[in-house]
């Protein structure tokens, strides 16, 4: 039966507590350089501190150990054994363990045959590469460059890599990429190509943050990644008409692409929040299985924009965003989604497919556009039912050849008409929904609520009840300058602001993702744009990442994301 990475691990760790019980020799005391003793034969070099600037070569198996150091003024910093480089191939049940060592040059471990090899508490400054048909296990090391695992199987964790990819590749076994740490510059934070379980990472300043796994069963879960300037999580290299793979309770921040880009496939979007991308916050471009539970705030394009989704597809948030909240192709069921303050439509469904969909207890307020704005391909029933749309332009925009059945849902406060392209439900209602919270974004139910159990029907909306009075009740559709626009996006420096007209003047500031603002001008009445070139305000370029626009008069404001590239 062949070892186990735990297993192997085990034993690594009892020959570091003793060893004297394996054959083994100390450099430099029995011998001069490290590759005398690796050539001598044993099971186990052991390494004092010092600088030793050659490559080891071996074609065995061998473990090369770093002793710890006896200097009391040492003891804090940890000094390892610097090496110049390693490169070593093993065949059958010869295992490679490198533990406690600094390489100065990248690392080169073949493992053929079926054993294991290991690569625990290092340093390399030139990058890793393990590869081979045997198991491998890289743990507690830091790399500068690349950290390569291509064998048959992996497990890479808690090891951090600055300015280099995690890049991982197997064609008929599993890895498992997790609790690293990954800080760029780098074009990929973490790339799997095969079979990869991708989970507890954290990524930043990347160019993409992780990119997934194409037509094998994979997960990506419970990952951080912050401030890449292209997507956080992205797919877009995929060619295969289907992507299988989870994505799943990650943290998407800043990130000047999508947060999350996910093309055809059977997949699950759930559990996710993404903040302030420059693009889309969840894109998912074709056949899907699940879109669920996901927050997006402020996103630079649709929060949410979804092909043809087949299950179910509840508990979306999504608020702020530059285009529209929710957007599907099609759905077979969308409920208990909330879509606020975006500046198109909150939950548009195209149905350009025409199948049937159940549209139920769903809030949509204070959209630029209609609540929800639905198509219907073909002479099929679609039923909205147990809705609130308020305070938007329009409740509902319907258009196609079917007559939908509407009941229950609550149309107030929207500025034009209830409903356009079909009629009122006879149990639709125009009530004031008694939110929570309205100018903090709290739409849960007060408990006086006519819609928290509406004759009939039950609860209306997203959420029930969960405040005794509602507070703060404000405007519907608060005070706004309008969408800020920002083109190109990204840009190299030059970019125009467009905005809507004011009376007053008015103020426009970048801020960079500390919340230090970079730059300010005041603004004319009148003004209706503003060329700026990048700089800050003592007319230096900003360097490139993620900064937010603000237009503010008064108390009225209107934000957006800016992506700068160089």
């Amino acid at each position: 039966m062949r070892p186990s990475l735990l297993a192997l691990s085990s034993c690594l760790l009892a020959l570091l507590a003793t060893p004297a019980l394996a054959s083994h020799t100390i450099v430099p005391d029995q011998h001069a350089t490290i590759q005398l003793g690796v050539d001598s034969g044993v099971d186990t070099v052991l390494v004092r501190p010092g600088e030793y600037p050659e490559v080891v070569t071996t074609d065995r198996g061998i473990v090369v150990l770093g002793l710890a150091s006896t200097d009391p003024s040492t003891v804090e910093r940890a000094v390892l054994p610097a090496v110049g480089g390693f490169v070593g191939t093993a065949g059958n049940w010869e295992p490679i363990g490198l533990s406690r060592l600094r390489f100065m040059t990248r690392v080169v471990v073949n493992q053929f045959g079926g054993d294991d090899s290991q690569v625990t508490d290092c340093r390399l400054d030139g990058g890793l590469y393990v590869g081979g048909s045997g198991n491998s296990l890289i743990t507690n090391c830091i790399v500068f460059g690349d950290l390569e695992q291509m064998g048959f199987r992996g497990e890479v964790a808690m090891n951090t890599v600055v300015e280099g990819t995690i890049r991982t590749a197997s064609s008929n076994s599993a890895h498992l990429v997790h609790n690293n740490v990954v800080v760029g510059p780098a074009a990929v934070g973490i790339e799997n190509t095969e079979d990869t379980w991708v989970r507890n990472n954290y990524i930043r300043g990347c160019v993409i943050g992780i990119s997934g796994a194409c037509r094998t069963p994979s997960g990506i879960q419970n990952n951080i990644i912050e401030d890449c300037s292209g997507s956080g999580i992205s797919f877009d290299h995929c060619t295969q008409s289907f992507v299988v793979e989870d994505v799943i309770e990650n943290l998407v921040r800043r990130c000047g692409g999508r947060g999350i880009s996910v093309p055809d496939g059977y997949n699950t979007i759930a559990g996710n929040v993404v903040e302030d991308s420059g693009a889309e916050g969840i894109f998912q471009s074709g056949i899907g299985s699940s879109v669920r539970d996901n927050i997006v705030l402020r996103s630079g394009a649709t929060g949410i924009r979804a092909g043809r989704v087949i299950g179910d597809n509840t508990g979306n948030i999504v608020l702020r965003s530059s285009g529209d909240g929710i957007h599907f192709q099609d759905v077979n069921r969308l409920t208990g989604n909330i879509a606020g303050r975006n500046g198109g439509r909150g939950i548009a469904v195209d149905g350009t497919k025409g199948h049937t969909r159940s549209i139920r207890s769903n809030t949509v307020y204070s959209n630029d556009g209609a609540g929800f704005s639905i198509g219907s391909g073909e002479s099929l029933p679609d039923s909205l039912t147990n809705n609130i749309s308020y305070g938007n332009a329009v409740g509902l925009a319907w258009s196609g050849p079917s007559t939908p059945f509407l009941g229950c849902n609550d149309w107030f406060a929207n500025t034009g008409a209830a409903v356009t392209g079909t009629s009122v439900g006879a149990t639709d209602v125009a009530v004031d929904p008694q939110f929570c919270d309205l100018p903090n974004d709290i739409v849960s139910l007060a408990a006086g609520s006519p819609l928290a159990d509406l004759a009939g029907c039950g609860q209306v909306g997203a959420l029930g009840v969960a405040c005794a009075v509602a507070v703060g009740v404000g405007d519907p559709r608060p005070a706004s300058l309008g969408r800020l626009r920002i083109q190109p996006q990204p840009s190299q420096g030059a970019m125009s602001f467009a905005f809507d007209p004011s009376d007053a003047a008015t103020t426009l500031e970048v801020y960079d993702v500390s919340g230090a603002r970079r730059m300010t001008r005041t603004l004319a009445p009148r003004t209706v744009g503003y060329a700026w070139n990048g700089t800050d305000d003592a007319g230096q370029p900003l360097p490139a990442g993620v900064y937010f626009a603000k237009l503010v008069q008064s108390a009225a404001r209107s934000e957006a994301t800016v992506v700068v590239i160089r």
